[in-house]
């Protein structure tokens, strides 16, 4: 059974500093005062599997829509809500950062590696639905970019029996899904990262698709990488 509160008691608010976020542009000059704002947040959810991409609070920035930057703050990303979490060191508080303030976000998971590059992008879930807000991880960015939504959903149920009666419990697990944006910046859904996906999306460039799928089997993130990465420098080398 799927339970969650979300309380608000009053605007939640960060003295922070502007600094660059990884992969990311300085914020505007004069926003030394940047804030997160958000919700007192607290979860639960009767579940096998996590609602979170990494369990463990990780060191990241926030990128506000203003362009100014947090920096060096405790965060997780709830894929089940698709939400960032921010863990609130003054108070001891969890926080569910607005999303409307919010532009991107980087959590770096070890320290050795890059951090993961999260930025928000519009999407609908279905053709005549409303429009709305995602966070995705940029995996690669040139003139297109490739985005994972790592979208975490229901894949099952089992009724169990405890103390207190009988109670459903969920079976959650990752969903990604996968966008390329181009230079107008308007998402386009990859169903899947293949050559009938990408001629139907730039169907005058079959040769292009062939030549980037050369040698590729698509298994990892690391395969899509490599094939849009190919594809994008190709374009660039027809000069489109």
């Amino acid at each position: 059974m799927k339970s969650f509160f979300v309380g608000w008691t009053g605007l939640i608010l960060l003295l922070g500093h502007a600094a660059p976020l990884a992969g990311q542009g300085q914020g505007e000059p004069g926003q030394a005062h940047a804030r997160l704002s958000g919700e007192v947040y607290t979860f639960s959810l009767v579940a096998n599997g996590s609602p979170y991409l990494w369990d463990a609070w990780a060191p990241g920035d926030v990128e506000l829509v203003s362009g100014a930057v947090i920096v060096g703050q405790s965060l997780k990303y709830n894929g089940y809500l698709d939400e960032l979490i921010w863990y609130n060191t003054s108070t001891g508080q969890q926080v569910m950062v607005e999303k409307r303030s919010v532009q991107g976000f980087s959590l770096s998971l070890t320290p050795h590696d890059n951090p993961l590059v999260f930025r928000k992008i519009p999407y609908r879930s279905w053709y005549g639905t409303p429009t709305s807000d995602i966070y995705a991880q940029v995996l690669y960015e040139g003139d297109l970019q490739l985005l994972a939504y790592r979208n975490i959903k229901k894949t099952g149920e089992q009724t169990i029996f405890t103390e207190s009666g009988i109670a459903i419990q969920l079976s959650i697990g990752p969903a990604h899904e996968y966008f390329l944006l181009g230079p107008a910046q308007q998402p386009m859904y990859l169903r899947k990262v293949n050559r009938r996906t990408l001629n139907r999306l730039f169907p005058g460039h079959r040769s292009e698709v062939r030549q980037a799928f050369r040698g590729v089997r698509i298994h990892t993130d690391t395969d899509r990488v490599e094939v849009i990465s190919r594809f994008d420098r190709l374009l660039q080398e027809e000069g489109l």
